[in-house]
């Protein structure tokens, strides 16, 4: 989770000015955008290739049994706003 992190903090970085966001709102709306698609791709691959149940993909979002991939899904909502307000873009 934290190398996934970083990677995905340094591609907000290098990505912001490219994005081109001009407010609060919109960096919030790429990284809900970004989390949609993140989401939506964890979650074909684990059914549809690896064939996963429900309660094993649910598994890898519960940090008490050892998923932390709700906490780099929040990384990922929250890195072009972070990322935008560091640069001095908003």
């Amino acid at each position: 989770m934290f190398t996934g992190s970083v990677i995905i903090l340094a591609i907000a970085w290098c990505t912001a000015p490219w994005v081109g966001v001009g407010s609060n709102v919109q960096a919030l709306a790429v990284g809900a955008l970004w989390l949609g698609l993140m989401l939506g791709f964890d979650l074909a691959i684990g059914r549809l290739v690896f064939r996963f149940p429900w309660a094993r993909i649910l598994h890898e979002f519960d940090p008490t049994k050892g998923g932390f991939l709700g906490f780099g899904m929040l990384v990922l909502l929250s890195a072009p706003f972070a990322s935008a307000k560091a640069r001095g873009l908003i």
